[in-house]
């Protein structure tokens, strides 16, 4: 019979998750170790039982991830208190384990995509999709309209840069920063013209002493020009950024030494701000979610109160 509801497995999930232990086992040893802390926070009956690890693998298996990220997101509307032009990145992410046919044309896996503060790293959305049923342009484009109403300004890598999402952007009267490489080729042309031909807006640059090693950025912001502005909605600016770096004193290789954005943004105060950006908050990766952005480590964490989840009588669907 049923030993264990499932909206304690789940929250028993996620807080073994929060406090670093990753995997169906080392989930197991977390209640374990903490079962009767667990009982007094939880309310839970002096004779529950500890779920064991297939415990947790079936209920993991088995629950249908929407629901989950439908409650998260729900949780984000109302704890995120949006702040006047803010910076929010987006960023998708496939998932490893969830390959499927890897070796043909009929590879699937599911990816997820957050949008995340600059200045906390705080996540305000996200979404999952297998990518061959939908592709992640499109997972972004679902995610921004869900921001709409926000003063935000996001930050996109050069997958993105595509004039569907640019529009989107701009009729809801946000900002963009978006990364150019070859997928538009007049547009990093043009930028490369501007930089050997044209006066800069703005011109900055910025040090970053970290592993050992010493970065140079040099950043250039030049004026949109006007036959790009016809077809690029809100276009403003082109960015320039120039690195090198030193490693005892040596010279190494940087790769990717140029970076090229467009951005909605005139202001080149505002863009060079945008591009010194990191997180502020410095807290223990432990009780934390994280996430790999651009080879930088982002923490958020975020919870969800299960046990009110319960008392509103929510349940999540299993899969057949």
């Amino acid at each position: 019979g049923k030993r264990h509801p499932l909206w304690l497995v789940m929250c028993l999930t996620l807080l073994g998750v929060l406090s670093g232990y990753h995997g169906y086992r080392p989930l197991a040893d977390f209640c374990e170790k903490h079962w009767q802390t667990l009982q007094t926070m939880l309310e839970l009956p002096s004779d529950s039982r500890i779920p064991s690890y297939s415990t947790f693998r079936r209920v993991i298996q088995g629950v249908e991830i929407e629901p989950v990220v439908e409650l998260f997101n729900e949780w984000c509307r109302n704890s995120h208190t949006g702040v006047s032009g803010q910076w929010v990145a987006m960023d998708g992410k496939s998932i490893k384990c969830t390959v499927t046919n890897q070796t043909d044309s009929r590879q699937n896996f599911t990816s997820t995509v957050s949008a995340f503060t600059h200045d906390t790293g705080e996540v305000i959305a996200l979404a999952v999709s297998e990518n061959n049923q939908i592709s992640e342009i499109a997972v972004v484009k679902q995610v921004i309209t869900s921001l709409k109403g926000q003063s935000a300004s996001f930050t996109m890598d050069a997958l993105h840069c595509q004039k569907d999402p640019v529009k989107l952007i701009a009729e809801q009267e946000q900002h963009y920063l978006i990364a150019l490489k070859n997928n538009q080729p007049n547009l990093v042309k043009t930028l490369d013209n501007l930089h050997q031909t044209t006066e800069s807006l703005s011109y900055a640059e910025a040090f970053d002493k970290s592993h050992g090693r010493q970065v140079r950025r040099r950043v250039w912001v030049y004026p949109a020009p006007v036959h790009l502005r016809k077809h690029w909605s809100s276009l403003q600016s082109l960015i320039y950024v120039e690195r090198e770096g030193w490693r005892d004193d040596k010279p190494f290789f940087i790769a990717h030494r140029i970076n090229c954005f467009c951005s909605s943004l005139r202001g080149g105060r505002s863009i060079l701000r945008s591009k010194r950006s990191q997180p502020k908050s410095k807290v223990s990766r432990k009780n934390q979610f994280y996430e790999r952005s651009n080879s930088r480590q982002v923490l958020f964490w975020h919870s969800v109160n299960f046990k009110n989840m319960k008392n509103q009588g929510k349940t999540f669907n299993r899969r057949s």
